[in-house]
This record gives C-alpha cells, sequence and structure tokens, in this order.
C-alpha cells in the first residue's frame, strides 16, 4: 500500500460552544494514494441533466449525534453514525462497478449535512433543477421523520444521477442491497423535496448557493 504521508497528533484539544474543553486521544493519520485508468470515467457531483433518475444508495438510520443538524440547532447528545461492516464493502463494490460500466452521471456521498446538503449541492453545482421524494428513501428505523431522512449522517450511503435508458441495469447490480429512486432531474432551476404528495420544500438553486457562499460568522 503506497502510504504517500502520515502524521501523528499527540496533542488535541476541542472546545464545544460552552468553552469547556475536551482531551482527545493520540491520533494517526496515514494518508494514501491510488491511479485511475481512465480519467474520462471520473464522476463528479455536479448533476448532468434533465430527466434523470436519482438514486439513494445505503440504508438511513436515526444518526444525529455529532450532527451539522445537531450542532446548529445547539443539541448534545444522540447516537453517531455507525458501520455495518458486511454492508459497506458490497455497497462500495458495486458503486465501483456501476462506475466502470458508465451507468452513473454524478455521485456524492450523504455525509455532512446528510440527504439534504447533498442533493442541494448537486443540484446547486450543475444548476440543474431537482425533485425528491422522502417516502421513498431507504430506512433502517421505525418512524420516517423528515428531519430524521434529511439530516441523518448515516454512513456508506451515496445520491447517484442515472441515465432513464440504464436505470434496470443499475438496479438489477444493486439488487439485494438498500437502495430506491427518491426522484428525478426536473425543468427549470429549483430544488423541491416532498413527502408522498406534500411538498416540504421548493427553493431556487440562487437562494441555496447565495446561501452555500455566505460568509463563515
Amino acid at each position: 500500500v503506497p502510504f504517500i504521508s502520515g502524521k501523528d497528533s499527540l496533542y488535541n484539544e476541542w472546545t464545544d460552544s460552552d468553552g469547556k474543553v475536551y482531551m482527545i486521544p493520540p491520533t494517526l493519520l496515514i494518508s494514501a494514494i491510488g491511479i485511475i485508468d481512465d480519467v474520462t470515467r471520473c464522476i463528479t457531483m455536479d448533476l448532468k441533466s434533465e430527466g434523470s433518475c436519482i438514486y439513494l444508495i445505503g440504508e438511513t438510520h436515526d444518526e444525529l449525534g455529532g450532527s451539522e443538524y445537531f450542532k446548529i440547532l445547539g443539541i448534545k447528545g444522540g447516537t453517531v453514525p455507525g458501520l455495518n461492516r458486511e454492508l459497506a464493502p458490497q455497497i462500495m463494490q458495486r458503486l465501483h462497478e456501476a462506475i466502470k460500466q458508465g451507468y452513473i452521471r454524478s455521485c456524492h456521498d450523504c455525509s455532512e449535512g446528510g440527504l439534504g446538503l447533498c442533493a442541494a449541492e448537486m443540484a446547486m453545482s450543475g444548476d440543474q433543477g431537482l425533485q425528491i421524494d422522502l417516502e421513498r428513501v431507504p430506512v433502517a428505523m421505525p418512524q420516517k421523520r423528515f428531519d430524521v431522512l434529511l439530516f441523518s449522517e448515516s454512513n456508506t450511503r451515496f445520491v447517484v444521477e442515472i441515465a432513464p435508458d440504464r436505470a434496470k441495469e443499475f438496479e438489477d447490480l444493486y439488487h439485494g442491497l438498500p437502495y430506491a429512486m427518491i426522484g428525478r432531474t426536473i425543468p427549470g432551476r429549483t430544488f423541491v423535496i416532498k413527502a408522498g404528495t406534500k411538498q416540504l420544500v421548493s427553493l431556487s438553486l440562487d437562494i441555496i448557493r447565495a446561501r452555500w457562499k455566505r460568509k463563515i460568522v
């Protein structure tokens, strides 16, 4: 394994909003680099075209502990994201295969900010309208709370854009794993979030972009 650099952090501290200081155990960070055989197969996160199918890969859990959502609301506690050691490698391997087969037009991970921020960034960066339906999100929890579906930071989840004529092949590839088509790219420059027939959010991409580019205070 070609490790290109490393860092040992033996002195780590973190201070919360109340001024309380937390000592973090020593941390070892190793960086590695790989080789891409064909640069033309690199996938970016910007949505590419109108009429595409939008899929969410992976399960969403009630895991808001340490999330951006809880940070903004000033909420402490909650369950932090875990990792399914059996499921995660399968999801990653098939995602790699889907990219090699040319099924995927764009892809973005659902990490910081969850599905809501992931989808907004894809729409904003591609300047492409997008509509998603929270009722279709694959979940591993008894209740579908809209805020959890939008802002949970559960691991090993990806939003991918698939051309309609490749959707069946993509679904066949992911058979047996958690995934669902949660929306489509739409005409115009609007980001829409629905829950079945109920519309929860409708924002222009200009508003989202202006908010995303605001000054850090």
